[in-house]
């Protein structure tokens, strides 16, 4: 179940006996939402940046907040024992769904439009580059809202998003691809965090 409310609080009420357990997205700076584990997720090259919060740094919380959560784990772009780091699955056709693996990705789009609106585009076009495509970039702030317009210019069977992106994308652009990923987490993190959630349930 996916639940979409400002009001973090209140989505887990609606959630209440539906579920066994909510997992929230950036809910660390949510207090008046019930938790029973937090789990933090640091940048393993950007760290904490210059440790103060919004507008001047990139924290949302104090670095004094880390103390109180119960995993601060960080997170790598390359294959990590020690780190989470995001493995790299294949790509999403949105319209009809259709999948292609990396290779064949390769093969049919060479040089992919990588339309983004995350913190670390960057990244992201290293990443891409890595498994051996040709990138051109388009990024916008954190959280844009897409249009049309964002997309003039570019051939749709060759745009790339993230899974992110792809639900603030309008309809028109289903021949768009979504880049898959999934996040791999350390193994003493996993067997911890299985044998809390048993305690809990």
């Amino acid at each position: 179940i996916v639940m979409v409310d400002e009001d973090r609080a209140r989505a887990c009420s609606a959630l209440a006996g539906r579920v066994d357990v909510v997992v929230s997205d950036d809910g660390l700076q949510h207090h008046a939402m019930a938790r029973s584990i937090e789990i933090v997720l640091v940048d393993a090259e950007r760290r904490l940046g210059n440790g103060h919060c919004l507008p001047v740094g990139p924290l949302r919380q104090p670095v004094a907040r880390l103390k109180s959560v119960d995993y601060e784990v960080l997170r790598a772009s390359q294959a990590s024992s020690e780190c989470a780091y995001l493995r790299p699955i294949g790509f999403t056709r949105l319209g009809d769904q259709q999948q292609r693996s990396i290779a064949e990705m390769q093969v049919t789009s060479p040089t992919i439009h990588v339309v983004t609106a995350i913190a670390a585009p960057e990244r992201l076009r290293s990443d891409l580059e890595d498994l051996g495509f040709k990138v051109k970039l388009r990024s916008f702030a954190d959280h844009h809202q897409f249009s049309l317009t964002d997309f003039e210019g570019l051939a749709d069977n060759a745009i790339v998003v993230t899974g992110k992106d792809s639900v603030k994308l309008p309809a028109e652009l289903s021949n768009c691809w979504v880049y898959q990923v999934e996040m791999q987490i350390p193994e003493p993190v996993l067997q911890s965090l299985w044998t809390q959630l048993k305690e809990l349930l």
